[in-house]
C-alpha cells in the first residue's frame, strides 16, 4: 500500500468485473465491422447474395473465428439519414443478439435496398435478418 491507495484502487476495480466468456459476450466490437472498402469489394466479388423484398444479404468466408458485419444503406434509395440510421440501428442489434446462433467465420454485407413505410419495426428486421441468414446457412 502506498501513500496514494493504489492497491485499494485495483483492488476494487478487480472486484467489480466479470470475465466474460465467448457465450455471454454479446457487445458488438469494433473487430466485428466491416469497415474497409477492400472488404466489401471482396464480398461483392466473390459472395452470393440471398434477397428479400427490401434487404439483401451478402456472405462469404473470412479466414478468421469472427464474424463481421457491413452495411450498404444508399442515400437515393433511402432519402433521410435518421432513417437510415435507425435501420442500421435496428440491424446491428439484430446481429448483436443472434451473433451467438451464426455460425463464425463470415462477412456479412447488409444492402437495404428500399422501405416499405417510414415507421419499420424491429421485429420485421429481424425476423426477415433471421430468415436470409438461415437461408444463407449461416445458422448453427
Amino acid at each position: 500500500k502506498d501513500r496514494w491507495g493504489r492497491e485499494v484502487l485495483k483492488r476494487r476495480r478487480q472486484k467489480g468485473r466479470r470475465k466474460l466468456t465467448d457465450d455471454f459476450d454479446e457487445k458488438f466490437r469494433k473487430t466485428e465491422h466491416l469497415l474497409k472498402s477492400k472488404q466489401f469489394q471482396a464480398v461483392y466479388k466473390k459472395a452470393r447474395p440471398y434477397k428479400d423484398d427490401y434487404i439483401v444479404i451478402r456472405c462469404m468466408p473470412n479466414n478468421s473465428s469472427v464474424t463481421r458485419l457491413g452495411f450498404s444503406i444508399s442515400s437515393r434509395k433511402i432519402q433521410l439519414a435518421t432513417m437510415r440510421n435507425r435501420v442500421r440501428r435496428i440491424t446491428r442489434e439484430v446481429f448483436r443478439k443472434t451473433k451467438k446462433n451464426l455460425v463464425r467465420g463470415y462477412d456479412i454485407v447488409v444492402i437495404f435496398t428500399t422501405l416499405p413505410h417510414k415507421n419499420i419495426a424491429y421485429q420485421e428486421i429481424e425476423s426477415r435478418f433471421k430468415h436470409l441468414v438461415s437461408k444463407a446457412g449461416l445458422v448453427k
